[in-house]
């Protein structure tokens, strides 16, 4: 379902998202349409603001960035990802190294 996905990754991004699709046949196969704009809505999760339907048309929606900071403030994933998250990234690169490269062969 192209609008769960769209909420799904712009929540658990917590960005804005676009899903756009084609609408009408083409080939002999037949399009959805069913675009939509989606975010996330603190406190609350994804929420739709604004879905096409099945004919070719243009949506809009007006993004609210105080929103966004809202849940940047309250999870701040880009700080998180930069810092601490360094110190695992390297543990499990090398975990893979050892899993890849055997004790006492050099690497290249």
């Amino acid at each position: 379902n192209i609008c769960h996905t769209t909420l799904v990754r712009a929540q658990e991004n917590l960005v804005y998202a676009v899903s756009a699709n084609r609408v009408g046949t083409q080939g002999g196969s037949r399009w959805a349409g069913s675009s939509v704009i989606g975010g996330p809505a603190f406190p609350g999760f994804g929420r739709v603001l604004a879905r096409a339907g099945i004919d070719e048309e243009m949506i809009v929606a007006t993004l609210n960035f105080a929103q966004l900071d809202a849940w940047h403030d309250w999870l701040p994933w880009r700080e998180w990802r930069a810092g601490a998250q360094a110190p695992v990234s390297r543990l499990v690169a090398e975990e893979f190294a050892r899993l890849v490269i055997p004790a006492g062969r050099p690497r290249a």
